[in-house]
């Protein structure tokens, strides 16, 4: 078993930030010998041949856009989080009420009671003197309503984002003691305000969000977490973050073993009260960020992902990041027809949440054209 290997803190604490989706790292499948160095070259963007071939005459043409699904997202968390920082507790548990009772989606797939939640959270960049802000406000709100389950597991996912914050970055043989200790507190702290909030009145389905994210961290035992994530699925069986962060935590740097997680994407995508293969693409794009390359490192489908990415795109038609993100995939797995075919639909728009810089969107850009000039220069010679 690989065991806790340590993920950078950024990549954990990103989770508790209001991000967009997860940038795509992926892999090849069968391609033609000039497709295959094409993706050789994208994988080591340092080359001097990439940086040349991303400096092309469109260099200046790109700049960042926000997808309007996006910005619809941050006029929600904006205003959400107006009302946290004003202390206005009346107005967030209306909120949380009327969406735990609608379960609206936004037009990307993403659910609002999770937007909800990450709208509140701290940013890593922020003070000490922030974060300890920040939990004095979610101890007043449990105080001024003591029956408030909002409250709690708003709590508790400010908790788990201060203990991975404590733990800092690096492998575990680089966590202070100081780190170690802070983190194991602030798990156990939020363990117990969980179990709490079990015994009130309301529901909430970040209730078990948050409780998977406590599990990974305190290294609950593989039965102990089945039991968790089958509660969940009972709970709410659409609710794809549940899949996520249990795939994730079978990882074999954390807590499985090599292949667990992919085959946990395809049961998971084969649950009749799910929502199909669109799991197993959001279960790819999110662990893909933990290889080098994934299709080719693990046993994840390419067209499975890619089938889940075309529901995505059919399912919320609204959403350009989820055009930009398959784009990003298929250049990565070198399917330089379909990728052409999604990059043309992006244009000249970077994504800032698919794309790490500019500069990376030049070299998909700068792939894709080589890879199509190539098949019309191999048609015109026949």
């Amino acid at each position: 078993m690989g065991g806790m290997e340590t993920i950078s803190a950024a990549r954990v604490l990103s989770q508790y930030r209001l991000v967009g989706m997860t940038a795509l790292l992926l892999g090849i499948f069968w391609i033609s010998a000039c497709e295959k160095q094409a993706a050789v070259q994208i994988e080591k963007s340092g080359q001097a041949a990439v940086a040349s071939a991303a400096s092309d005459t469109r260099s200046g043409e790109f700049s960042a856009t926000k997808d309007t699904v996006q910005a619809e997202i941050d006029v929600f968390s904006a205003q959400t989080r107006a009302a946290f920082d004003a202390e206005r507790f009346d107005e967030l548990e209306k909120s949380a009420a009327e969406i735990r009772a609608a379960k609206p989606i936004f037009r990307d797939g993403s659910w609002k009671i999770v937007r909800f939640y990450r709208a509140l959270r701290c940013g890593e960049e922020e003070l000490d003197s922030v974060w300890q802000t920040h939990e004095r406000r979610h101890r007043d709100w449990i105080s001024a309503m003591p029956e408030s389950m909002t409250a709690r597991v708003a709590l508790v996912d400010f908790l788990i984002g201060d203990g991975w914050r404590a733990r800092g970055s690096g492998f575990s043989h680089s966590v202070t003691p100081e780190g170690r200790r802070i983190f194991r507190e602030r798990l156990a702290s939020a363990r117990i305000i969980l179990q709490e909030a079990r015994a009130l009145r309301e529901k909430d389905p970040f209730w078990w969000s948050v409780a998977l994210n406590v599990a990974l961290g305190e290294g609950w035992s593989k039965p102990a977490f089945e039991a968790l994530i089958a509660e969940a699925h009972a709970f709410e069986p659409r609710f794809w973050g549940y899949d996520v962060a249990r795939a994730t935590s079978l990882l074999p740097r954390w807590y499985g073993e090599p292949g667990e997680s992919e085959a946990y994407a395809e049961d998971s995508s084969a649950r009749a009260d799910g929502p199909g293969l669109e799991i197993y693409a959001r279960i790819v794009s999110e662990i893909a960020g933990y290889h080098s390359n994934i299709f080719r490192e693990t046993n994840a489908s390419w067209p499975k992902t890619k089938e889940g990415l075309r529901l995505m795109r059919e399912r919320y038609p609204d959403s350009l990041e989820i055009v930009a993100a398959t784009a990003s995939l298929a250049v990565r797995a070198a399917d330089s027809v379909f990728a052409k075919e999604m990059l043309d639909r992006v244009g000249d728009t970077f994504i800032p949440s698919v794309w790490s810089s500019p500069e990376a969107f030049r070299r998909d850009r700068a792939w894709s054209d080589k890879c199509a000039t190539n098949r019309a220069i191999r048609q015109h010679a026949k």
